[in-house]
């Protein structure tokens, strides 16, 4: 049986698995916003894991995600449909954002939203956001250097700057 779950979703469960940490769920909405800078729409539930904070069967807690892996421009390649920009939904009970539902795309106030429901400060969300921003010339250098196609390149580099746009907090 597939289970379904949205990112939502996963961050609550993160979060009752790590006593209510919180930055193991900001580290989910991280790699969820990284997933849709990059144009990965293969980010699923296998790729959220969490690492038992002991070894110790005295302590039934989990501390922090294990390392990002499967990481990949899905968008750089051509394929006959995309479902949707992420391989999970963003919110649960198919909720959208107001700005979703005007647009079509994920911005900022998306992940902010994301961050809300899960208890995460807006500024969090924001200040990743901000050095996701930052860091687009050095992304797109490192696109541009890498052994991809051109046209791949090309269109990493047009997803990365399109969506680094729509969550530039200024």
């Amino acid at each position: 049986m597939a289970i379904f779950l949205s990112c939502e979703e996963v961050g609550h469960i993160i979060s009752n698995a790590t006593n209510g940490k919180p930055a193991p769920v900001l580290d989910m909405i991280k790699r969820v916003m990284l997933a849709y800078e990059m144009g990965n729409d293969d980010l699923h539930l296998k790729n959220l894991s969490l690492h038992r904070a002991t070894a110790d069967a005295r302590y039934s807690y989990y501390d922090r995600l294990t390392p990002n892996y499967d990481v990949l421009f899905c968008d750089s390649f051509e394929r006959p449909s995309q479902d949707s920009f992420l391989g999970l939904d963003l919110l649960a009970n198919d909720d959208f954002t107001e700005s979703y539902e005007r647009l079509g795309f994920y911005t900022l106030a998306d992940f902010i939203e994301l961050g809300r429901r899960l208890q995460i400060p807006e500024r969090a969300v924001k200040n990743f956001a901000s050095k996701l921003v930052a860091l687009e010339d050095k992304a797109a250098a490192l696109i541009q250097s890498s052994y991809i196609p051109e046209v791949m390149r090309e269109r990493v580099e047009t997803v990365l700057r399109e969506r680094l746009n729509v969550v530039s907090p200024g």
